[in-house]
């Protein structure tokens, strides 16, 4: 007996298949990226450290809020945004700029 939901599928159905589920995939990571910042991502862009991400940010968004797809801890990138033009943070910027030319 052959089920229903058993058909036969082309290589090229399968192809085309397999690369509409790529594309949806890159498009639902270029969205997540682009409401999302990862730590990791925060940490490479200047000025940001552990202890500053901490003091500016506070604790990520765990990652069934923020929607992603793997365990990632992020936080809302317009969030980061806003902060990066606070004084406050300018301020502290210039510090640890202005530190580490001192060592220098």
């Amino acid at each position: 007996m052959i089920f229903p939901y058993f058909r036969y599928i082309s290589h090229k159905e399968l192809a085309a298949f397999r690369r509409k589920k790529q594309q949806e995939r890159r498009d639902r990571r270029a969205s997540w990226e682009r409401e999302w910042i990862t730590l990791s991502e925060l940490k490479s862009r200047q000025g940001w450290t552990g202890a500053a991400i901490q003091h500016f940010l506070g604790d990520p968004v765990p990652a069934a809020e923020s929607g992603s797809l793997v365990n990632r801890f992020a936080y809302q990138r317009h969030r980061v945004e806003q902060i990066e033009k606070t004084a406050k943070f300018k301020t502290w910027h210039e510090e640890k700029r202005s530190s580490i030319k001192g060592d220098e």
